[in-house]
């Protein structure tokens, strides 16, 4: 409904920019009008929102209000200069010479600083500090669009369509465009001679330094160099750097949009992708693996942009080809003798995790799963809220979590005797558990270990750089926290993914 994308709208101001002001806009203000009642709700919901105000088109009825209230909040916005009513008439002047002298001579996309300080010097007698100053308003206000090389776009509504050619449909553009339609954008100069230089006739003139590998590294002289375009696909969050493990970049793009609509290869008679059926397709169970009890979390709601941002994280441990929008299937296999899968599948507000491993105790794609997650709530969606959590056949709701914390934090489906940590999870449920010297947290729950067991003196890099790695964290944590107070949620899910880390190399010394 309506109401719901509005509650939606108000939650991702909330947690992508904080600090933004939002003044909500009512239209027919002769004919509806919100109570002083409902305005209060909305502001003790929504902090961000600083006025509710109603207008009319028709009357002008409100229109005075409104910009009252946008200048004053604009001129309350740091990046606003505070000179703004005393900027000279020849910005303007300036501005509308950029939009009609620079577009009819030929279209062009973009000038450069150094073009944009000629002309206002030039032209309109504009000295360097001021000219960038005005860029500063122009790129404020949205007239021009500064872009991560510097150069000035002069139409930012033509960003749409640089954006647009990056997503096509055309079977002879997607052979040519290398492994684009798996969602993946090699950084090579020859798919991107195809997405931006041979795009449709209307966006034909991009430079091609704005969107070459090879002219942003000679301009640049930085071999790590991106284009200003792929710039703006990472800006835009429609397209995310991949790296490796070690952190080195993999020189390409992973564009979520362009992921198949369901993995290579699925068939179903379905309208809809069946939980159950992809298990089946990718042999989650067989005569060498054990089949887990199912872990279902179903969230109060869950953004689009979720979705994506998972599936990045995970994209390293996804396997080929089992990647598609709402899902992926992951592989554990550090330890032939502990392997293990994982499959998540999104279903509207649920989000089905399914796994299976040489034993029952192998979960490590599972606790991959679960870190990425946890780990992403905490980074970008903090206010991200469960309603319950289904683990087997065992309903987990509030109730449950709080009594599994005053014990070993963890939850039994009595069908099939599986264990599982809610450590962690509890986060979902808006509460802060975590309290050392307790480092529980991942599926392989088996294994914990109290703060104050770790030996300072024993070598830990001569055993395992992992098991380094994990001890070093843990001596920093114990130096900054006194005793008995909670770390927070980062810090151990944090912990935890070192702790899962290391457990090959703690196995192998058994």
């Amino acid at each position: 409904s309506n109401l719901h994308r509005l509650e939606d709208f108000f939650t991702m101001i909330e947690d992508k920019a904080a600090d933004a002001q939002v003044i909500v806009v009512t239209t027919r203000a002769s004919e509806t009008t919100l109570e002083g009642s409902e305005v209060e709700v909305l502001r003790r919901l929504h902090p961000n929102i600083v006025d509710v105000i109603a207008v009319y088109s028709k009357t002008n009825v409100g229109i005075a209000d409104l910009k009252k209230r946008m200048v004053f909040a604009a001129l309350n916005k740091d990046k606003l200069p505070r000179t703004v009513t005393e900027v000279p008439i020849n910005f303007a002047k300036l501005l509308d010479y950029l939009s009609t002298e620079f577009s009819n001579n030929g279209g062009i996309f973009s000038i450069t600083f150094e073009d944009f300080a000629n002309v206002a010097s030039t032209k309109f007698s504009i000295d360097n500090e001021s000219a960038l100053i005005s860029k500063e308003l122009f790129c404020f206000g949205g007239r021009l669009f500064e872009l991560s090389n510097g150069d000035l776009v002069l139409n930012p509504q033509q960003l749409a369509d640089v954006l647009a050619c990056v997503f096509t449909k055309q079977p002879t553009k997607l052979a040519s465009m290398g492994d684009i339609a798996k969602g993946i954008m090699w950084h090579r100069d020859s798919v991107l001679e195809e997405i931006w230089r041979n795009c449709a006739s209307k966006c034909s003139n991009y430079p091609k330094h704005l969107w070459s590998f090879d002219s942003a590294v000679a301009l640049s002289k930085l071999a790590s160099e991106l284009p200003p375009f792929v710039n703006l696909l990472h800006q835009a969050e429609l397209g995310y750097a991949l790296y490796g493990p070690n952190g080195v970049p993999l020189g390409a793009t992973f564009i979520p949009a362009l992921l198949p609509d369901k993995p290579i290869g699925f068939k179903s008679s379905l309208s809809h992708i069946s939980a159950e059926e992809l298990a089946d397709f990718f042999k989650l169970q067989s005569r060498y693996s054990v089949r887990h009890a199912d872990v279902v979390l179903s969230f109060t709601k869950l953004q689009r942009d979720f979705v994506a941002h998972l599936i990045v994280r995970l994209r390293l441990y996804s396997v080929i080809d089992g990647v598609w929008r709402s899902g992926a299937v992951l592989r554990f296999d550090v330890n032939p003798d502990n392997e293990s899968t994982c499959i998540f599948l999104v279903e509207a507000k649920k989000i089905v995790v399914m796994s299976s491993g040489s034993t029952s105790s192998s979960n490590g794609a599972r606790s991959i799963f679960i870190n990425e997650l946890l780990k992403l709530v905490s980074d970008k969606y903090p206010s991200l809220r469960v309603d319950d959590i289904r683990f087997g056949s065992f309903f987990i709701d509030i109730s449950a979590i709080n009594q599994a914390l005053q014990s070993d934090g963890n939850i039994t489906d009595k069908e099939s005797g599986a264990q599982l940590s809610v450590m962690g999870l509890s986060m979902l449920f808006g509460i802060n558990s975590v309290t050392a010297p307790f480092l529980g947290g991942s599926d392989y729950d088996t294994f914990s270990m109290p703060l104050t067991s770790l030996n300072h003196e024993l070598d830990y890099k001569s055993l395992s750089p992992s098991l380094a790695n994990l001890a070093n964290r843990i001596t920093m944590l114990k130096k900054s926290k006194k005793n008995n107070v909670e770390i927070s949620n980062g810090d151990f899910i944090d912990l935890s993914y070192k702790l899962l880390a290391s457990i090959p190399d703690i196995l192998s010394m058994q």
